[in-house]
């Protein structure tokens, strides 16, 4: 019996997943202008549908804007926007799915506005088995935490944007049904 409840519980974890915040900043001032990014890792799975609700500390960043050209999503349900005060929502999906350890969601821009400590955090996540049944996956999420300290910034921002779009050809078709 008990081999049996190892058994259960073991396939049952094996729909997890993890969302993380990330960032690649070594400390924060006043003034400084950010990008964290929202990472999935799919721990074996096969997703194809991913909705999530992002908070921050308005009293200490300002929103700027998110980037969605990395992501793994390519059909937006709701695309990436920000609501009153300090959440930024998102739904979409990915036909085919999608798995991996790092795969970026979507990236969020802000702007440092006083000297404190707080958390970019996931309030909600859902990532849905590409299973042709939509099954939720269990979602870890892991947040941020920042703290951001008085003095002079030491974070170098790239404003040059070498790389060209990638080619397109829109096509009009009509469906004769």
């Amino acid at each position: 019996f008990l081999l049996l409840l190892g058994y259960g519980l073991s396939s049952m974890t094996a729909l997890a997943a993890v969302i993380k915040v990330e960032s690649d900043f070594s400390s924060l001032h006043v003034g400084d202008i950010f990008t964290v990014d929202l990472i999935a890792s799919s721990e074996g799975q096969i997703f194809n549908a991913v909705e999530a609700e992002v908070l921050f500390p308005v009293e200490l960043l300002e929103y700027v804007s998110n980037d969605d050209g990395e992501s793994v999503i390519n059909l937006w349900i709701d695309k990436p926007r920000y609501h009153d005060l300090n959440l930024i929502s998102f739904s979409g999906i990915t036909p085919g799915g999608f798995s991996g350890t790092e795969i970026k969601l979507m990236s969020f821009t802000f702007k440092v506005v006083k000297v404190g400590q707080g958390n970019i955090e996931i309030n909600q996540a859902n990532l849905l088995v590409h299973d042709g049944l939509g099954t939720p996956a269990a979602v870890t999420k892991q947040n941020l935490h920042i703290a951001v300290s008085e003095g002079a910034s030491d974070i170098v921002v790239n404003t040059f944007d070498d790389e060209r779009p990638e080619a397109f050809m829109p096509e009009i078709i009509q469906d004769t049904d």
